[in-house]
């Protein structure tokens, strides 16, 4: 929005100089992702540097994290002054799985974002196109959609499909690509949630009979109260929406349209609405604030708040930042991870993954190497992790080619039919005895079965956590003959 308005105006932004709740150091790191290209001046100098870590994969950093909270408490940090961040919400899971396990209190505050609800994400891609006709990507994206776009036979429409029909601007058969692009001319006529849903015949789309068609006509509806309650219809709210389709056409490399082709104030509510939402997201609910409890939460949650020490996780390219499409979205994911910055009184830990999830890329994110390497002290302790994953692989790929050898080394039956059949009948049946069953005791995940073991590599289960291999010589485990109690 900032960005629209000073291309559109060349206005110039204002804000509050001074940040009264973080140190020096993290303000000045914060500062190469505020908007303005500059930071805030701190009220606290000095301030310890900012500490970056290089951790094998999401698990290993959890428990590392449940080891390092339970560390802070023991020094006098409350649990509730303690936060991890992430991008998005799936990332929870492993936290909440490893710290119910080692006993850390925990709080989830959930804030979702129109990208965590299916039906609202495609609404956002409807709207968008619906405002900017150019936007052939959201155009696509609304019509293809395989649960809620248009279809043709009772089947979804193809991304190619969609494509055409925008191209030659069919709205023959088309019933929502006419109302998108009838929304415009329509908007002064749109005046209560009820007559937006009305107006793009929504229940043709999330389908009455869809088990989910409640939840997605209540999110749709709260979607646009939120919108109608956000932006006012005033009598200024006509040249508020001149400035941001000239802003928009700026964008995208166009001219402004002249001063005198304005806008309805909902047309400019949505494009205020749609930008603020999915930077911020939408709370769905209130947290005990006062309970003690360690807190996780997105980057989006974390608006407003404020602790004394906070870990945000997963700085690779695909969280942090999300895989982007255009300016405007990465000038969105900066201004994110600024917020979730500048909530950091004391100690700020950032880390990254070496083996992430898929679509994440594996290494540091570009973000990272935008901190002033002055502010940071990056901790050498994920590399060890990493060597070791370096050495098993080395371990099992030495395995598989002795092997290897020693099959090639075999007579077969081919070779020698006669003396190996002869061997074979000389030789009485062995006797199976049933392996014993052996068990290990882990300091991380407790007792576990082994499974499968060789002179390098032990597999063992554990209860709560699966299999788990590791390298005997650095694991750290005892061995015990039962299962004991």
């Amino acid at each position: 929005m900032c960005f629209i308005l000073r291309a559109a105006y060349d206005a110039v932004e204002l804000s509050l100089p001074v940040n009264y709740r973080s140190s020096e150091t993290i303000l000045q790191a914060a500062g190469a992702f505020a908007q303005n290209g500059g930071g805030f001046t701190g009220s606290r100098q000095g301030g310890s540097k900012i500490v970056v870590k290089n951790h094998y994969d999401p698990f290993q950093e959890a428990c590392y994290l449940a080891d390092r909270i339970r560390g802070l408490v023991q020094d006098g940090i409350p649990f509730r002054q303690i936060a991890v961040f992430y991008r998005l919400q799936n990332q929870s899971g492993v936290l909440e799985e490893v710290f119910a396990q080692n006993g850390i209190p925990f709080q989830v505050s959930v804030k979702k974002t129109i990208r965590d609800i299916p039906v609202l994400y495609w609404m956002l891609q409807v709207l968008r196109f619906s405002l900017n006709p150019k936007d052939r990507g959201a155009g696509i994206y609304a019509l293809s959609h395989k649960e809620y776009g248009e279809r043709r036979s009772g089947k979804p429409l193809s991304e190619k499909a969609a494509s055409v029909i925008l191209k030659e601007e069919k709205t023959e058969g088309c019933p929502l690509y006419e109302r998108m692009t009838g929304f415009l001319e329509a908007c002064p006529e749109i005046d209560s949630p009820e007559a937006l849903y009305s107006y793009f015949d929504l229940d043709s789309y999330i389908h009455p009979t869809s088990r989910t068609w409640q939840e997605d006509r209540d999110s749709l509806l709260m979607l646009f109260q939120t919108a109608f309650e956000t932006l006012p219809f005033h009598e200024n709210a006509l040249l508020h929406g001149n400035v941001l389709r000239q802003g928009n056409d700026l964008l995208h490399g166009e001219s402004p349209q002249p001063e005198g082709e304005g806008q309805t104030a909902l047309e400019a509510a949505w494009r205020t609405f749609l930008n603020t939402s999915v930077l911020y997201g939408i709370p769905v609910k209130k947290e005990d604030e006062e309970g003690d409890g360690v807190r996780l939460m997105t980057l989006h949650a974390s608006k407003g708040l404020e602790f004394s020490h906070v870990f945000i996780i997963g700085v690779n390219y695909g969280l942090i930042p999300l895989r982007t499409r255009d300016f405007e979205e990465e000038d969105e994911e900066r201004r994110l991870f600024f917020v979730g910055m500048t909530r950091v009184k004391d100690y700020l830990e950032l880390s990254f993954y070496t083996n992430p999830e898929s679509r994440v890329v594996p290494g540091e994110s570009r973000f990272l190497r935008m901190i002033p390497q002055a502010l940071v002290e990056n901790d050498a302790s994920g590399g060890a992790e990493n060597d070791l994953q370096t050495l098993k692989k080395m371990i099992l790929e030495e395995r598989a080619a002795g092997e290897a050898e020693k099959k090639a080394e075999r007579p077969t039956m081919a070779e020698e039919p006669d003396q190996a059949a002869a061997e074979s009948a000389k030789k009485p049946e062995p006797k199976e005895e049933a392996p014993q069953e052996r068990y290990i005791t882990h300091r991380k995940y407790g007792k576990g079965k082994v499974v499968a073991e060789d002179e390098a590599v032990l597999t063992a289960e554990f209860p709560g956590y699966g299999e788990k291999e590791f390298l005997k010589a650095f694991c750290g485990m005892e061995y015990t003959e039962c299962s004991g109690d």
